[in-house]
């Protein structure tokens, strides 16, 4: 044939060499761009978005108060329906429905300041200059607070089903326009 034994020899072992170079090069870029780049980290930048003051507090008085009513009010009614609610003397209904306007106002607060902020952080994450995973938690963060004002509206229709539970919320909001939080 065309090449000697030598030669065949010596085109072999460069090819395999090659497909191991090609390996190789392939391997480290695969691990280079899977690694996570902790550069922002370094410069104080946070890795996932903090959410502004859960209001935590004004959510724990209102359920340890439901709580203490629910003990001392809901013998053997179903509380699933939580029909003993609205059947509260006045005085501690007047209590339980100032607990959950304070958790209402915290909620509304903390959504003004996660929309604020997400405007912001669409514009950079658009650009990529924040990762995704940071945005998902911005994300993350307006969906959780979302299903706190649902549980708000829930709560408030269960104390007052004759209201608009959206009440609450808008009142909620002209508070926090007028006073701040």
């Amino acid at each position: 044939g065309l090449l000697r034994p030598g030669q065949m020899a010596f085109v072999v072992l460069v090819v395999v060499a090659v497909v191991l170079v090609t390996v190789g090069m392939a391997t480290w870029l695969s691990q280079f761009f899977k690694r996570p780049d902790h550069t922002l980290e370094k410069l104080g930048v946070k890795t996932t978005y903090q959410r502004p003051n859960p209001q935590g507090a004004a959510r724990e008085a209102y359920l340890q108060l439901k709580d203490e009513l629910r003990e001392k009010y809901c013998k053997g009614e179903d509380d699933e329906r939580q029909e003993w609610m609205p059947k509260l003397p006045e005085n501690e209904k007047s209590m339980l429905k100032y607990r959950l306007m304070q958790r209402a106002i915290g909620d509304v607060a903390s959504l003004q300041k996660i929309d604020a902020d997400a405007r912001g952080y669409w514009r950079l994450f658009s650009k990529g200059m924040i990762t995704r995973v940071f945005w998902e938690t911005v994300m993350e963060a307006e969906r959780a607070l979302s299903q706190e004002l649902e549980a708000v509206k829930f709560e408030a229709s269960c104390v007052e089903p004759g209201q608009d539970p959206q009440g609450i919320i808008s009142e909620a909001m002209q508070y926090v326009m007028r006073y701040g939080a």
